[in-house]
């Protein structure tokens, strides 16, 4: 240790290790005083609180290299200084010598982090006990446990490991070489290792021990078992060492013996870990083999649960719960099933209050004979005690996120329900009650209908244990412990009980008991927020009374707010995966979230800066606060399951669409009581991959809007999500075998038909039916049948466009004519000379909802498509099937752009209308004031013209020298795995690659779209196939977008539009610019070959004489009806970028 501490790269290391911890500590500390939300499934915008476990593995990693620093010359420095015959003739053996040395190292570093993460700590406490933000809130806990656990066993092994390396090899460099090799391949096989396997062979524990100041874990005996078996290493190292020191010792061979016996253990120990692991996956695959055996007409129908729940926190739960129960109808099986967690040990079941044997209980599944239920409905009493299996939990989940290797998966929590001595967190898809049916496909609502019970049940918990589960509480005793009582006379499809010693806060809103539940470590929010608790009662009393005004009631009495620990699993099981954090009756909020997130700082900032009235102020920090809520991604907004308690709860849907028919009644609800889309949208399926974002159809609106908004926009637009929306009906959507896309495919038709539903019928009428549903199913089956006919005897006629949108496949389509401008005959001056006329025609006989958007500012300075500019909206305007509108905008000054959004339609997104470009004495036409809408017949123009689109059927792309369809050949996919295809085209392309693009000022029936290439070489072609009506001469013209002379695209190929006469085409990091207005004319030409018959001609097309728009190529003369037009992918222009957009024929007259 002292000669050591002589070095003096001994305090070069330790004064640049400490100073870039601090750095690291004091830069978490500014990252944590903006209270972020769970933007993403990965979150690393956390609390710091909860990632220093993650911080810590660099933290130790560091120090790891440090102790190699020190280390790896030590015996080269004994011969240097001339002490290596003087330590060989110490009276010590060679183990006691290099245990010493390894000691004293070991210990040299340890003062330093012991140092600086004492000071940390106290740090940490000062500014808590004086109230600064500026803090991590570090838990004392989680330092202690990650010292012992993770610091120290790591120096251990490293300095061991590096002395077994220098009495080894020689060569100082060598041994520097390798040790700091292994030390690297450690940290590299750190982010490989699956999180199932990280406690049993992880060195750095980071990843593995995730904090939680409500029920905090200080070791588990995988982590033990692990622990010892790298001490056990480090040990054998380290006698390895003594046997090989050149130094006279009679017990090197024991030496030798002892550390392969050691080795020999360890292995032993890390063998014995991992078979633990895969027997705990063979017995959860033999739990599902179990249950995907039941038959679900053997599922009956609980109506009721009644009984007592005696919590012993960490010990032990006693059951006594009576189901009152309705047989399956068909009784085709020989028993009865339910499940329960294995855990238990059933210690009495009775039938009708008459006690029997002649049952099963195993795999978790309990099976009662059918025989001993011959009536229609029967008393089960199940008495049981014991203490829940975790991992018998979501044996249904599409993706076990434990296999993965992903740093953010214990960031998501790891643990299904919660039984610690200090909190108890019982979730149902744990099965810690008896349930109807398998532990599996339970959201399969078309083959397995969920259960839904009334409820009264008595909890009993230690004394001052505060209890939360559906209903309102009731004190029934509180002696030596305490006793609750919850009743819920409406039906509810699963009960979650959450209990803990809690901080309450409470009031009651509009005759319901809200309760907040946090824990008395995270009080100091509560208090942050006090001043605002006029606002979140008013905005949350406004909702309630919405619903009451739309014949909607709450049911349960009361409502909790409740915080959990943040090691308790978010998401659920099935092909969603859904968030759990919302049982009825309840919000669950994680300790990771609003409980610690540091709203002090932000709400001192916001008043230290206002300057208006304090009320002005509160306001702002109560948006603040809605932000934050509606911005999370990972189920933490009250927007995500508070409206699901007014009906969704209360309902059960089967059969054929019975998900897609949930999913329709939760949005309804939601959006009549919340009116904010919640940000739980994605699945968790999905969590750790990559989606494509297109950058189109992003108006105003879409920025203003939470996470949420922009998802659902961002999937709705994806090429991959209309497939399945072109191909298969929402009700035909199969959501276990293609659970991404065609939940995607649910969220981009399910949320615009609950909004096309309210605005067609109103949300009163919407709401009264909602309340229809309730009072004829609630408790009973729903399925699309009854949901039309429920409707039908409203008078509301579903049947005209809302049964075919959820069982087919088609959607309106709109089309426009050119605008024209006049002037009013008798002008309002100021207010309305100028109107602007269009027509509207739905071309599908799908009805929907469009909205008029328009513009007076220049061209260069709107872009309504990415939310630049002012822009004034029209309200919604229904337009049925095959119906044309005409529309009329009358203005103080010429309208300049007009855009047409619809809730949903093939347009997918919403589109410009091309306005000539017109000087205001230019118009002279005049019209009377007209109304904004009218119905009007569709009268279609240019009806001899012939026009193929990029996107028509008679569009593709082919190779000049086989003829070959690229767009239909396995060569795109080969080529761009993974991508998106629209219409068999990639939507990212590289140099010489044909790519889709969008972009407004493009030509479209339906989309605005064009393909383009950059740098071909002549191996392909755009190929327009057309059959003409008839021969003779035509016209030939080929549309060129706008982007051509004076755009920027993006990779997505989105226009921006930044510099006249240029592109700029980001390709493999590559900026390619490319243009119209700096070409040299000789060569800047596209190159057409038109094909009719046995007849081929080859004409050129100038660009720089060009224009943006329809230009014509030539005269034809045809003798053929089947036309084909190759427009060449090769410019002799390396700048110039080809753009195949559509074509035009148009006969010609004779004479």
């Amino acid at each position: 240790m002292r000669s050591c501490r002589r070095l003096a790269r001994t305090w070069v290391f330790v004064v640049i290790a400490i100073l870039f911890c601090s750095g690291w500590y004091f830069f978490m500390n500014l990252q944590s005083l903006s209270p972020a939300p769970a933007t993403g499934w990965i979150n690393d915008l956390m609390s710091p609180r909860y990632t220093i476990s993650t911080m810590m593995n660099a933290f130790v990693a560091i120090f790891s290299f440090g102790i190699i620093f020190l280390t790896f010359d030590i015996r080269a420095r004994d011969v240097q200084n001339r002490i290596s015959d003087v330590v060989d003739t110490l009276p010590a053996s060679n183990f006691e010598i290099i245990l010493g040395r390894f000691a004293g190292i070991l210990m040299l570093l340890l003062i330093p982090c012991l140092i600086f993460l004492g000071v940390v700590a106290g740090y940490e406490l000062l500014t808590y006990v004086f109230g600064f933000h500026y803090r991590m809130g570090i838990q004392p806990m989680s330092v202690v446990s990650l010292i012992v656990w993770n610091l120290i066993p790591n120096l251990v092994f490293f300095g061991a490991l590096v002395a077994c390396l220098s009495t080894l090899v020689r060569l100082r460099v060598l041994v520097a070489v390798i040790a700091l090799a292994l030390w690297y391949g450690s940290l590299w096989a750190e982010n490989r290792i699956p999180i199932e396997y990280q406690e049993s062979l992880a060195l750095f524990l980071g990843s593995t021990l995730f904090p939680s100041d409500l029920a905090p874990v200080f070791i588990t005996p995988a982590i033990l078992g692990s622990k010892l078996a790298y001490l056990l290493v480090s040990f054998a190292f380290l006698l390895f060492a003594a046997s090989l020191v050149p130094r006279t010792d009679p017990r090197r061979t024991l030496n030798a013996i002892f550390g392969v016996s050691a080795i020999g253990l360890a292995t032993a120990l890390f063998i014995g870990l991992i078979l633990a692991v895969n027997g705990s996956n063979n017995l959860k695959q033999q739990w599902v083999d179990s249950h995907q055996e039941q038959n679900p007409s053997s599922f009956p129908d609980v109506q009721h649960l009644d009984g007592t729940i005696d919590l012993r926190p960490g010990r032990r739960i006693s059951l006594n719960v009576t189901l009152t129960t309705r047989m399956p109808t068909e009784k085709s099986t020989d028993s009865v099933v339910f499940s329960l967690n294995p855990g238990y040990t059933i210690q009495k079941l009775s039938v009708d209050g008459e006690e029997v044997t002649d049952y099963n209980f195993e795999s978790g599944l309990l099976l009662v004979p059918s025989k001993l239920l011959p009536d229609d409905v029967h008393d089960i009493t199940v008495e049981a005690r014991g203490k829940i299996k975790e991992q018998f939990a979501y044996l249904d989940q599409a993706r076990d996120f434990k296999k993965i290797v992903h740093h953010s998966v214990p960031r998501l929590g790891l643990q299904s329900s919660i039984f610690h001595s200090d909190f108890v967190a019982l979730m149902p898809g744990s099965f810690w009650y008896p349930v109807s049916g398998a532990a599996i496909d339970r959201d399969m609502l078309e083959v397995h209908p969920r259960d839904v019970f009334t409820t009264n049940l008595k909890i009993s918990v230690p004394k001052r244990w505060e209890v939360a589960t559906v209903g309102k509480r009731e004190i029934v005793e509180n002696q030596k412990r305490d006793t609750y009582r919850f009743e819920s006379t409406v039906p509810v499809p699963e009960v979650a009980l959450i209990t803990s010693r809690f901080e309450h806060r409470e009031t009651t809103i509009e005759g319901i008991e809200f309760e907040v539940l946090f824990s008395k470590k995270h009080r100091e929010n509560l208090d942050v927020f006090a001043p605002i608790t006029d606002q979140i009662v008013e905005w949350v009393s406004e909702r309630i009374q919405t619903a009451k005004t739309l014949s909607l009631e709450y049911p349960y009495g009361a409502f909790y707010v409740v915080e959990v620990p943040s090691n308790l699993r978010i998401y659920g099981g099935g092909w969603r995966m859904d968030s759990v954090l919302h049982p009825p009756g309840m919000m669950l909020v994680r300790e990771t979230g609003l409980p610690t997130a540091q709203f002090g700082s932000r709400v001192d900032s916001i008043y230290e800066r206002s300057s208006d009235a304090n009320s002005q102020a509160q306001e702002r920090v109560f948006r603040e606060l809605l932000n934050y809520f509606g911005n999370d991604e990972q189920g933490g907004s009250p927007f995500v399951g508070f409206s699901r308690n007014f009906v969704s709860h209360q309902l059960s849907t089967s059969r054929r669409g019975a998900t897609s028919l949930q999913y329709l009644i939760d949005q309804l609800s939601n959006q009549l009581i919340t009116e904010l889309e919640s940000d739980s949208i994605t699945s968790s399926v999905e969590f750790a991959e990559y989606v494509e974002t297109l950058s189109i159809g992003q108006t105003p609106d879409y920025f203003a809007s939470n996470w949420a908004t922009k998802n659902r926009v961002d999937i709705s637009t994806l090429p991959s999500t209309w497939d399945v929306l072109n191909q298969t009906p929402l009700i035909d959507l199969d959501f276990k075998a293609s659970p991404i896309p065609s939940y995607r495919a649910l969220l981009t038709k399910g949320y615009p038909l609950a909004k096309t539903m309210i605005a067609r019928y109103g949300a009163d009428a919407m709401g009264e039916f909602l309340n229809q549903l309730l009072a004829g199913y609630r408790s009973q089956v729903l399925t699309i049948e009854d949901f039309v006919r429920a409707a039908d005897d409203m008078g509301l006629d579903f049947y005209d466009w809302v049964l075919p949108w959820l069982a087919q496949t088609s959607l309106a389509g709109f089309i426009v004519d050119a605008p024209t401008v006049s002037k009013l005959e008798v002008p309002e001056l100021g207010v309305a000379e100028y109107q602007t006329t269009f027509v509207l025609h739905n071309t599908e006989t799908m009805p929907g909802f469009v909205r008029v958007v328009w513009s007076f500012a220049e061209e260069g300075t709107r872009l309504y498509t990415w939310g630049w500019g002012e822009y004034n909206y029209s309200d919604p305007v229904f337009v049925d099937g095959d119906e044309t509108k005409r529309f009329a905008i009358q203005s103080a000054n010429p309208v300049t752009g007009i855009w047409i959004e619809s809730f949903l339609a093939i347009n997918r997104v919403p589109f410009e209308m091309r306005m000539a470009d017109l000087d205001e004495n230019e118009i002279q036409q005049v019209s009377p004031a007209l109304p904004f809408v009218t119905d009007v017949e569709w009268e279609p123009s240019d009806t001899e013209t012939i026009i193929v689109d990029d996107l028509d059927p008679g569009f593709s792309i082919v190779e000049m020298s086989t003829g070959v369809d690229e767009t239909e050949s396995s060569a795109i996919q080969e080529t761009h795995p993974g991508q998106e295809l629209d219409a068999g085209l990639p939507l990212w392309g590289v140099v010489g690659t044909w790519n889709r693009r969008y972009d407004t000022g493009s030509f479209g029936r339906y989309r605005q779209t064009n393909t383009a290439i950059v740098r071909g070489n002549g191996n392909s072609a755009a190929r327009f196939q057309t059959n003409l009506p008839q021969i003779g001469d035509w016209k030939l013209e080929i549309f060129l977008p706008p982007i051509l002379f004076s755009s920027y695209i993006d990779p997505a190929g989105t226009t921006i539009s930044i510099s006249p006469g240029a592109i700029v085409i980001s390709s493999e990091g590559e900026l390619i610019e490319s243009g119209a207005a700096n070409l040299a004319s000789e060569n800047a030409y596209y190159e057409l070959e038109v094909k009719a018959g046995s007849t081929s001609r080859t004409v050129e097309l100038d660009i720089p004489n060009a224009r943006e728009g329809w230009n014509e190529v030539g005269n034809f003369e045809l003798n053929s009806t089947d036309v084909v037009v190759l427009l060449s992918d090769k410019v002799d222009h390396e700048q110039l970028a080809v753009f195949a957009d559509a074509i035009r024929w148009t006969p010609v007259d004779p004479d």
